[in-house]
């Protein structure tokens, strides 16, 4: 008996990708790969912006902390001022606890960056003037004929409370005159000779949108 032959294998019916196939699998995993990326920048985007927004909150809060804190304890001693620059002597100061007890502060809307304003809490202490050289013909070396000339604020500490506004104005309450028929308005500026005013207004206007007018009254009566 004769051995039988083993049959030839079977030819497997599997086969490989086609060159179309794989540039057609490239092309949608690289058009997966860039709409995942920018998914994924518009949330780091979208987390940036939410994070300053609330950043900016938090300082707003504080500032109007600070500064409705300070106006309230003024005392009666006003220099001149204009709706870039609020100057008061405040009974209690509002610094870091590192910082130098300034004896007055000044808050300045001041430009930051191109199109951008800042909030700037400033400061400012006294010091002594310098000695007024004696002229000719005066005597010398007696220190009861040198003068000194007024003493001169300085700065000795100074904060950014808010950035980044389009928008920052001061404003005074004027009570106005009945007699002279002259209504209650709000004023741009308060002369020094002039009683100070007791309520203060501050306008802002944010990235998102103009705030409500902050006002800022007084407690003490002179």
């Amino acid at each position: 008996m004769k051995p039988r032959p083993c049959p030839p294998p079977a030819r497997s019916r599997r086969r490989g990708f086609t060159l179309i196939e794989l540039v057609v699998a490239m092309t949608l995993a690289a058009l997966a790969a860039v709409a995942g990326a920018m998914t994924l920048r518009i949330g780091i985007d979208y987390y940036d912006r939410a994070r300053a927004f609330l950043k900016q909150q938090e300082d707003l809060r504080a500032a109007i902390v600070i500064l409705r804190r300070e106006w309230e304890t003024r005392a009666p001693r006003l220099t001149e001022n204009t709706s870039e620059e609020l100057d008061f002597e405040p009974q209690q100061t509002f610094f870091g606890p590192d910082a130098r007890k300034p004896t007055r502060v000044r808050y300045r809307c001041e430009g930051s960056e191109p199109g951008q304003i800042r909030l700037v809490h400033e400061g400012l202490t006294a010091v002594a003037g310098a000695i007024i050289p004696q002229g000719e013909g005066e005597q010398s070396g007696s220190s009861a004929q040198q003068r000194r000339a007024p003493p001169e604020l300085r700065s000795v500490v100074q904060e950014t409370l808010l950035d980044g506004l389009s928008l920052c104005a001061f404003s005074y309450l004027d009570p106005g005159n009945a007699k002279k028929d002259i209504p209650a308005h709000w004023a741009d500026a308060w002369d020094a000779d002039r009683p100070p005013p007791r309520v203060v207004r501050l306008q802002l206007e944010m990235r998102r949108g103009t705030l409500p007018p902050l006002v800022f009254t007084t407690k003490q009566i002179f």
